[in-house]
């Protein structure tokens, strides 16, 4: 008997908090467990609140090591930079070695927040935001970042959302008609409801039936065959 025909498949996710989730809390009306459901996959989402394109990529880059089948990925906005915890030893302020890997981001040794947010946060002040973040630098980085995801995508089933890397220029198999953000609860306002990926639950079903399903006659030709910067 063949083994293989018995594989389970997988869809891996790489995104940003517009698919992230509690280990152990996954909600099975979310439109990516949706998605999963018709592909008969079980799920590997490596999805980070507050990710970066560069978080995403090093999600990708773990995530591969998986061999999964389906690879979903949700690009974000190119206003996030990283930031490392400090560990402190008495009066002496240390930063962790890290490897700049998946596993930094998963443990919070390394986090991505936009530059408002830090602000915000008072983790800097809105005078060195204006100083050193540069929009247009920011964002042609992060389409280098989107050809070499793109790059390592080729010979993949995979589906690339812009969503909110709306502005994104890379020539390449990047879905910018399937957005996520369209349906948020920013968009809807808020309703008594459970919530996951900023859309409230009856929200997750409008936008899988409305934007997905329908655009496919099965959920497998949503994803390309290969994904290849042209």
């Amino acid at each position: 008997m063949n083994n293989s025909t018995n594989k389970q498949k997988k869809l891996l996710i790489c995104a940003d908090s517009f698919c992230a989730e509690e280990k152990g809390n996954e909600k099975r009306w979310a439109w990516w467990n949706l998605l999963a459901r018709d592909l008969n996959a079980e799920t590997i989402n490596l999805s980070i609140v507050g990710a970066s394109n560069f978080n995403i990529f090093l999600q990708l880059e773990e995530g591969l090591k998986q061999n999964p089948d389906y690879i979903l990925v949700s690009l974000t906005a190119p206003n996030r930079i990283e930031e490392t915890r400090p560990t402190y030893d008495g009066l002496k302020s240390e930063f962790e070695p890290l490897d700049v890997t998946y596993e930094d981001l998963k443990n919070g040794k390394l986090s991505s927040w936009a530059v408002h947010e830090r602000i915000e946060r008072n983790q800097i002040t809105g005078v060195q935001g204006h100083k050193f973040f540069d929009y247009n630098v920011n964002k042609r980085k992060d389409e280098l970042i989107v050809e070499s995801i793109l790059d390592r995508l080729k010979g993949t089933k995979s589906l690339v959302l812009s969503n909110l890397f709306w502005d994104c220029s890379v020539k390449g198999n990047i879905n910018f008609n399937i957005v996520p953000k369209n349906y948020c609860d920013v968009v809807t306002g808020q309703l008594d409801e459970e919530e996951a990926g900023h859309i409230h639950k009856s929200y997750h079903v409008k936008f899988y039936y409305d934007e997905l399903v329908d655009k496919a006659d099965k959920a497998e030709e949503l994803f390309n065959n290969e994904t290849d910067s042209k």
